[in-house]
């Protein structure tokens, strides 16, 4: 049996993987992918397709397919694609080493969590799919385990297998390997250096999820990489580095070793120690320089989330989900704050000028190039239609609303995901079908708080709707 099957991996939509990110980033160097609103997208190894379900429904004029090994994954995938009435979205159970030549073209071509994690025949595979398959201005993206970090990963990775060895049931193996990791997390800080490296390691690896422990850490095929490798072989499949989906990973640096740009990304890995990659593909014969343009700025849109927080004297902290920036400069300030004071809604960045000061035109671009590549604001090519406030009679998508029946993690707007442990919050998610006023929503949900007043219920139902609003699930 597939161990995806016995213990499946938690399907989820990765910010890093959607079109129009991908679209975002290669138009800022110099490229013009298809548009996200009409493209086509494969997903190789697309688990219970929870990446693709919130793009198929967001982006009904696109067509998506999705491939993945473990037939209980897509069955559980099928049955949410039918509970959906999506005809834009199929998910398949399929070898992609039996994916064949009819299959045609792809504007954007997925792996997230397959090349470092598959024999190495498997892995050339994927890029031989992207070489075969991928339009002219088409994307490919690939994440891996990339030396050197990777090589802390395998000394992690090498303990956990040597404290489950010889045993074969999953559930036990994990919880063995569970063990030895958590000793080791909770161990006395180290006195020597690599002691105290392996300690943060396992500390990261001990407060993931048990699926992506055992599907990750404990995979039976592991293939760190080196940058240079990667683009070498993907090079022999006519495909070129173009850039990072996460470009924080490479643009934000500075590192003068070296004049070709593979290298230069080689020399940050080897001074940063990066473990881990989001890279981007594109066909040879496309011409790149790899230095992020300013001039496609205003046909763009940005959004940042990030809460100002006074640092003292003129500077201020910018903190965001997953990144912060203090800075003391007017300009640079006053654009986070319009972004933050727009959100969840995106703003024109053409408009951002008529807004701070026509003069400061050239300074808005960089600052929006520089907080993009520091991972503090989003740009979209096309963005994201949501909520800024709840509304008469408040609407989630059927994604979320379905997800929440089902006890999972809620898909956003954004395409990132959240965590709802409250079951009265998940039950409201439930209801928010864009027919409920607030009466009717504290009507069925009072008998789920028989604990709480009138006026405790009124007030929680409307803290969780402004937090849905914040974090981008409701629909305008």
């Amino acid at each position: 049996m597939n161990s995806y099957d016995t213990l499946p991996y938690p399907g989820l939509p990765y910010r890093q993987t959607h079109p129009d990110r991908l679209r975002t980033i290669a138009r800022l160097l110099g490229m013009d992918p298809p548009s996200a609103e009409r493209c086509r997208v494969l997903e190789l190894g697309c688990g219970d397709g929870g990446n693709l379900l919130p793009m198929a429904w967001a982006l009904p004029h696109s067509k998506f397919v999705g491939l993945d090994l473990g037939a209980a994954h897509i069955r559980q995938g099928q049955a949410k694609v039918r509970q959906l009435g999506l005809i834009n979205l199929e998910l398949r159970q399929q070898d992609l080493m039996e994916f064949g030549p009819h299959e045609g073209e792809f504007d954007y071509i997925l792996a997230y969590g397959l090349y470092s994690w598959v024999p190495p025949q498997v892995a050339d595979r994927i890029l031989d799919i992207m070489s075969r398959h991928l339009s002219a201005r088409g994307i490919g993206y690939v994440n891996y385990t990339a030396y050197p970090g990777g090589r802390l990963r395998e000394s992690v990775r090498d303990l956990m297998l040597f404290a489950a060895r010889g045993i074969a049931e999953p559930a036990e193996r994990l919880q063995r390997a569970r063990t030895m990791l958590e000793a080791v997390a909770g161990a006395r800080a180290a006195d020597d250096e690599f002691g105290a490296l392996l300690q943060a390691e396992a500390r990261r690896v001990a407060a993931r999820e048990s699926p992506f422990v055992f599907h990750d850490e404990l995979a039976e095929a592991f293939h760190p990489v080196y940058v240079h490798e990667f683009a070498a072989q993907a090079a022999r499949h006519g495909l070129q580095y173009l850039a990072e989906a996460t470009l924080s990973d490479s643009h934000t640096a500075a590192v003068s070793i070296g004049d070709d740009f593979i290298d230069r990304e080689q020399y940050l890995d080897f001074i940063q120690g990066r473990a881990f990659r989001h890279t981007l593909l594109c066909r040879t014969a496309i011409a790149l320089d790899h230095q992020l343009r300013t001039d496609v700025l205003p046909q763009l849109f940005a959004a940042s989330n990030a809460a100002a927080v006074e640092a003292g004297g003129a500077m201020v902290e910018f903190r965001g989900p997953r990144s912060s920036l203090k800075t003391d400069h007017p300009v640079v300030q006053a654009v986070l704050r319009t972004l933050a004071q727009a959100w969840p809604r995106s703003v024109r960045v053409a408009a951002l000028p008529e807004q701070i000061g026509r003069s400061h035109a050239a300074v808005i671009a960089q600052v929006l190039l520089s907080a993009f590549s520091r991972d503090l604001v989003e740009i979209y090519s096309t963005p994201p239609l949501v909520a800024s406030e709840p509304g008469h009679r408040p609407e989630a998508t059927p994604l979320a609303r379905l997800q929440a029946q089902q006890g999972e993690k809620i898909s956003t707007l954004v395409h990132t995901y959240i965590a709802v442990e409250d079951d009265l919050a998940r039950h409201l998610i439930g209801l928010l079908d864009g027919t409920r006023d607030r009466a009717a929503l504290m009507a069925e949900l009072a008998p789920r708080a028989p604990g709480m007043s009138r006026d405790q219920l009124g007030q929680q139902i409307d803290d969780y709707l402004a937090a849905l609003c914040r974090w981008a699930v409701l629909r305008p």
